[in-house]
């Protein structure tokens, strides 16, 4: 639950989620899980006024360009969140458009 939920449900609650699914596809875990307990997750949300931090895997390091995507997707202000459109220009998502993928992946996704 996020601060929003008080005031009604927009875009940026949307792009909020996609920060939180950003980070677990990077982590490989759900955020918050086995952390804190729900009520102080709930609590922590209602009252946060600084940016999350993505924990990385062991051996593993972020780019600036997706911590920046990160961090400004789940910013505690609604109002200050990037729309999708604004995600689609940034230089993270546009080299990901123009890299193609490879043959052995669709085929392996495909087959699944």
């Amino acid at each position: 639950m996020i601060a929003q939920d008080f005031e009604g449900y927009g875009k940026p609650a949307d792009i909020y989620s996609l920060g939180m699914t950003l980070a677990e596809v990077f982590t490989g875990i759900a955020p918050f899980v086995g952390t804190i307990t729900p009520s102080l997750i709930f609590l922590k949300k209602l009252t946060l006024r600084e940016p999350l931090s993505l924990p990385c895997p062991p051996g593993q390091a972020a780019s600036g360009d997706m911590l920046t995507i990160f961090e400004s997707c789940t910013h505690f202000d609604p109002d200050r969140r990037p729309t999708a459109e604004d995600l689609l220009h940034t230089p993270w998502v546009q080299r990901g458009l123009a890299t193609p993928l490879r043959e052995s992946l669709l085929t392996s996704f495909r087959q699944q």
